[in-house]
């Protein structure tokens, strides 16, 4: 997510999150931007690392076992990350909308509950 402040990406396999990092969108280029894809997709961006450059941090879990292929970009600040040809992440049609629609779908899954077509 290339938000208006924070940039958040996440590693995630099947249902499960594996890493993520969150930096300060006036601090990432598109240069920045690669570079932190490119250190979570093969499990070396550290949390040393994105903190020592004044972004939040970063995580990735031992059990990890990339490199990930698929890249899917949403947020008001996403046209950053067109040169890596991402797939634009459109949920329900809202793509500002991401992360309320994810919040729901757990819900949703926590109890059992089919997501809204």
């Amino acid at each position: 997510n290339v938000g208006n402040q924070h940039v958040v990406g996440a590693l995630v396999q099947d249902d499960r999150v594996l890493g993520m990092f969150e930096h300060h969108t006036h601090l990432v280029d598109l240069g920045k931007l690669v570079e932190l894809v490119a250190g979570l997709r093969e499990g070396t961006l550290s949390n040393d690392a994105v903190y020592a450059d004044d972004g939040h941090g970063a995580y990735i879990s031992p059990e990890y076992r990339g490199p990930f292929r698929f890249l899917a970009v949403t947020g008001p600040r996403r046209a950053l990350a067109a040169p890596m040809e991402p797939y634009f992440a459109v949920p329900y049609g809202d793509m500002m909308l991401t992360g309320a629609f994810g919040l729901l779908g757990a819900a949703l899954e926590r109890r059992g509950l089919p997501l809204p077509e």
